[in-house]
């Protein structure tokens, strides 16, 4: 029984250890991707995805896209004060809560968020490309999958939480 055991032990971390360095690769690929990718429209890994969060929400208070990013409000206010800078996104008071500011992207950060949308379209064309069509849905599947477990286990580990 003992030996089964072993066996089992030794299949499952050679399982996890292939997992594991696939993760490690897709992570390195899609950062290259997006360092490249998101240095063309002029904006910084962060301003990208707050961009994002704005183009898919819509407006929004600071405190409201703090916990979609899930990111501290400080942190996120600081690169946002930037972005404002930049002419990206404009600050507004709220009417309905004098104390609460909404953010909304501007013209500028519109077409920025334009560009990054097509830029990642086309990344996901040309994977498709590559891969087996009858694959298509199992990847789509696993993928949501995979981001369902990683955010479970963030959220398991106090230590490693990025939550505001």
């Amino acid at each position: 029984m003992q030996l089964y055991e072993e066996a089992i032990m030794e299949v499952l971390t050679s399982t996890i250890i292939q997992f594991r360095d696939n993760l490690r690769g897709l992570e390195e690929e899609v950062a290259r991707y997006f360092k490249h990718e998101t240095a063309c429209c002029g904006v910084t890994f962060s301003q990208c995805h707050i961009i994002s969060a704005l183009d898919v929400h819509g407006e929004t208070s600071i405190k409201q896209l703090a916990a979609i990013m899930e990111q501290n409000t400080s942190t996120l206010s600081r690169v946002i004060d930037g972005m404002v800078n930049a002419g990206l996104v404009e600050r507004q008071i709220d009417p309905a809560d004098r104390r609460a500011v909404i953010l909304r992207l501007t013209e500028k950060g519109k077409g920025i968020a334009e560009t990054i949308n097509q830029q990642f379209t086309i990344l996901c064309q040309q994977v498709f490309h590559y891969l087996p069509k009858e694959k298509h849905a199992m990847l789509i599947e696993s993928l949501a999958l995979l981001s369902t477990a990683i955010k479970a286990v963030r959220h398991q580990d106090p230590e490693g939480s990025d939550d505001p």
